[in-house]
């Protein structure tokens, strides 16, 4: 068999990609669950009893990092570990305490988990939380069973770095270029591009402008099937320009 053209490569890669060959990452606070307030809240009363610097600008800024990063910004010190696995112990808490009647699935998720699971795609949630942070929430709303994987933040590199959305890829078995994250932040957008992967941005957290991601989402009152049609001719477009390479 002769040497295939470029065109012929690009063909092959076209026609055998299809939605099933996608894997979804989403990403849990500010995208899934409106859960921006209730954070801030939590956080608010955690931290009144020790000096801090933390205010809606300083928690806007940091908000989805995990709590070793996001901590040492809210106090404007590092703390000791004594204090800070007691602020975060107590704020998470509280957090999941009043998780049910503080938080929301934005509305539409619901729709966008049913479309994915039918037209036969893996999606796991990457999230900086904790695990027991992503637990309380995915059962409070009975989204559990959606989700291959879930994979949390504490003791992996934070946001933008991009080991959460890797470790999920691998753990699904996909390839990074065969994935698409859901994101409401900055760091989170960069964390999906700096792993390969089709980044949408899923405004409200943050207003993004052209540019900084891939596909810009106002809400999920959209139909999805247009949207993942988009996805799916950005996937391909990429690995076919890597099969090129």
């Amino acid at each position: 068999m002769g040497i295939m053209s470029q065109r012929q490569i690009k063909s092959i890669v076209e026609v055998d990609l299809e939605l099933k060959d996608i894997a979804v990452i989403w990403d849990l606070d500010g995208t899934l669950l409106d859960t921006y307030e209730w954070h801030y809240q939590s956080w608010h009363q955690i931290l009144a009893d020790v000096p801090n610097v933390f205010d809606r600008e300083v928690y806007r800024k940091y908000f989805g990092r995990n709590n070793r990063q996001s901590v040492k910004r809210f106090l404007g010190y590092e703390p000791d570990e004594a204090l800070f696995h007691d602020l975060v112990n107590r704020k998470e808490t509280l957090f999941q305490q009043g998780l049910p009647k503080n938080t929301q699935l934005f509305p539409g998720v619901l729709t966008w988990l049913d479309y994915i699971r039918a037209n036969g795609m893996k999606q796991s949630i990457g999230s900086s939380a904790r695990i027991d942070n992503i637990d309380v929430s995915v059962d409070s709303f009975g989204i559990r069973g959606n989700f291959e994987f879930l994979v949390d933040g504490e003791g992996r590199p934070s946001k933008p770095k991009p080991d959460i959305f890797l470790e999920a890829a691998a753990m699904m078995g996909f390839p990074a270029t065969y994935c698409v994250v859901f994101e409401d932040s900055f760091h989170g957008i960069q964390a999906a591009k700096a792993a390969g992967m089709v980044a949408v941005a899923k405004t409200g957290t943050f207003q993004f402008s052209d540019g900084q991601a891939d596909i810009i989402l106002p809400d999920y009152l959209l139909d999805p099937e247009p949207v993942f049609q988009e996805i799916l001719g950005l996937v391909r477009e990429h690995n076919t320009n890597q099969a090129l390479l």
